[in-house]
């Protein structure tokens, strides 16, 4: 069965995700440390993500946070993935575990600030 690998700090779940810019050739190669947030309905990145991969805007407009005060910024399309422990059989009959890379492209919004401690927040818009 597959298995989400995560780390749990401060009650929060801490993800190592794997990134990069709509249509970039092959796998993502960055990997940042994300928040899994199922409170949250998007998905948002730092500008430091932003940067690192590329990425250029696809739209501007505003979201509306928990604070309820609207967030003006940019909106960026990402290939978002997680690392997943799946288990394959080997030819000695016994199962051996590999962990793989899976996600998919998302529209991500940038964070106004930088949040200490992870880069991502991974919302229910990635996690359905």
């Amino acid at each position: 069965m597959p298995t989400l690998i995560a780390d749990v700090e401060r009650h929060q779940i801490i993800v190592a995700s794997a990134v990069s810019a709509s249509g970039h050739a092959g796998p993502p190669e960055r990997k940042y440390r994300s928040l899994l947030d199922t409170g949250s309905q998007i998905t948002l990145i730092s500008q430091r993500v932003v940067r690192d991969i590329g990425a250029a805007s696809i739209d501007a407009g505003q979201f509306m946070p928990a604070s309820g005060e609207p967030v003006k910024t940019d909106k960026y399309n990402v290939t978002m993935n997680i690392p997943i422990e799946m288990q394959k059989p080997s030819s000695a009959g016994n199962p051996r575990t590999e962990t793989v890379f899976r996600g998919k492209q998302v529209d991500a919004w940038r964070l106004p600030y930088q949040p200490e401690g992870y880069d991502i927040i991974l919302g229910m818009d990635f996690l359905t």
